[in-house]
């Protein structure tokens, strides 16, 4: 229940919020790198400092329907649902990242949960042996599902749907974790590479043992257009007495920019270790997004998201099905106007497992970049 106020001065011009390639998070941003230039001679350290603010208005309604348990809700207002600070320092072949998020102050839950340390996000050590070949360490987002991995700065929508918030969030498929990967790009194969092995959440706590292997491939073969696979691998115990098991996830994507225009089509299927019975979840979404110039400076961008992802694959009625559409206004200065509707129905009857409620979603969010 929460808007969107993005501040980032590392964008190149906000009218593009989307970017056809959406690079992963965790090694493939790199502003003003030099390809030629060689790192390893840069003896005086780099810093460079962004900020984000995420905020706005609301309205949720929310409701079980068929044979769902889980009470609705009826809610409105503001909230702050990111205060981000990033530091990124270079120093020859070493990369710094470090980012807090100080609105978890405002959360009547500061304590956090597994996955969610209060104010800590990004807390990472690069070191680049070549463009081919780095090593990352520390707290940084798993290379898993490319909407996933693009900033909320970046996104034309404001949420990045029900099995993203199912797999990759709550059964920590992606987002972030504590570990270390390797990665590349090999230029003359237009690929990029990530392979990563981490704690199966955040902390090295007991409330929940072993280790995550997420590797993901990227390919773009012709200008525009960019292709993704990632998949995932889980030893994992819960808790100090349960039993071991082997989960698996695996997904794709597709990302293509033709003019003004923004088209990304991305599916997953995965266990779910966290969920009781540990049940298989799968879904797919397509966003498209088109920015259509009203001047030097000004910019609109509708935007339709649509979605359909079920909980269980060997259930019946656990589908559900998300439509989000809007139009944003963009400046190249960095501010965004972000009005949006999201409607979330389930497909038939839902039952008991389906753990998606019918509801509505009206929210009108604002963004500015210093």
């Amino acid at each position: 229940m929460l808007g969107l106020l993005a501040l980032s001065t590392s964008q190149a011009r906000a009218a593009e919020p989307a970017p056809a390639e959406p690079e992963p998070v965790p090694v493939a941003a790199e502003p003003g790198e030099n390809p030629d230039a060689d790192v390893s001679k840069r003896v005086t350290p780099t810093l460079e400092l962004e900020a984000r603010v995420i905020s706005g208005f609301e309205v949720q309604r929310e409701r079980p329907s068929g044979a769902q348990t889980r009470p609705g809700e009826n809610e409105f207002g503001f909230n702050v649902r990111q205060a981000r600070v990033q530091l990124k320092s270079e120093l020859g072949r070493f990369r710094l990242e470090l980012s807090l998020d100080l609105s978890d102050a405002l959360s009547s839950d500061v304590a956090g949960g597994y996955d969610s340390p209060p104010f800590l996000r990004d807390a990472s050590l690069e070191y680049r042996y070549s463009r081919a070949l780095r090593l990352q360490v520390g707290r940084y987002k798993r290379p898993f599902s490319r909407i996933a991995l693009e900033s909320a700065a970046n996104l034309p929508v404001i949420r990045r749907g029900l099995l993203n918030g199912l797999l990759v969030q709550d059964n920590q498929w992606g987002d972030r974790a504590v570990g270390a990967m390797v990665s590349g790009r090999l230029d003359l194969a237009k690929l990029r590479w990530y392979l990563s092995l981490t704690n199966p959440s955040w902390s090295t706590s007991l409330q929940s043992q072993g280790i995550d292997a997420i590797g993901r491939v990227q390919l773009s073969p012709v200008k525009g257009l960019s292709l993704g696979v990632d998949g995932g691998y889980k030893y994992l115990r819960l808790g100090s007495e349960g039993q071991w098991t082997h989960d698996f996830a695996v997904g794709g994507d597709v990302a293509w920019k033709l003019g003004d225009a923004h088209l990304l089509l991305e599916g997953h299927f995965g266990d779910l270790p966290f969920e009781t019975a540990s049940p298989q979840a799968f879904g797919v979404l397509a966003m498209i997004d088109y920015v259509l110039d009203l001047s030097a400076s000004w910019a609109l961008q509708p935007v339709l998201f649509a979605e359909v992802a079920d909980a269980d694959a060997e259930l019946s009625q656990t589908e559900s099905a998300r439509l989000a559409f809007g139009v944003n206004l963009l400046t190249d200065g960095g501010f965004r106007v972000l009005p949006q509707v999201a409607l979330v129905r389930p497909l038939g009857r839902a039952s008991q497992q389906n753990p998606w409620l019918e509801s509505e979603t009206y929210s009108l969010i604002f963004s500015l970049a210093l």
